[in-house]
């Protein structure tokens, strides 16, 4: 069984999910990671060449290579619930934890990782705050429905997250 990270971007997905891969001994897999390998480009700039939706083929194709393999942490990008099929493959063989955290949290480490920005482009014109909470209500109903676990990391560590994660991992 993988455990898989879901949750919007900035939440915590790939530097808990590195910290719990360590603590369980397990390989961790970061998608969006895969998805610019596999691309050659940064998600800012196949958005930008291809659009969103070449973006969601080419991470479903991703997920669905992933998530066949048994024993990863895997971390998912922040949109991989917009598509059913992704949560359908991803919970076949793996237990999801959803990663929650509140719009300003959210916004306050995209502002803090400036060098992973080229992972995040914006979805529209308007300031992040606007953009990070009209995107959060149209997902954390899909976020809500995937998840086995809901983790609230507002002023958690990726050690403190990850411990919380651990204890409620089923045997």
């Amino acid at each position: 069984m993988n455990v898989v990270l879901i949750g919007y971007r900035c939440s915590g997905k790939t530097v808990t999910g590195r910290e719990l891969a360590g603590r369980l001994g397990r390989p961790f897999v970061d998608t969006d990671a895969r998805v610019v390998c596999e691309a050659g480009a940064s998600v800012e700039d196949m958005v930008r060449e291809d659009g969103w939706e070449r973006f969601r083929e080419l991470e479903s194709r991703v997920i669905r290579c992933v998530a066949g393999r048994d024993g990863l942490v895997i971390s998912t990008g922040g949109g991989a619930v917009l598509r059913e099929e992704n949560i359908r493959v991803l919970r076949a063989n793996g237990w999801l934890v959803w990663l929650d955290a509140g719009p300003r949290t959210l916004v306050r480490r995209m502002a803090d990782d400036e060098e992973h920005a080229d992972q995040r482009p914006a979805f529209g014109v308007g300031d992040p705050l606007s953009e990070t909470a009209g995107a959060l209500r149209e997902r954390v109903p899909m976020y809500r429905k995937a998840a086995d676990l809901r983790v609230d990391t507002d002023g958690l560590t990726p050690s403190e997250t990850a411990a919380r994660i651990l204890t409620s991992i089923p045997r």
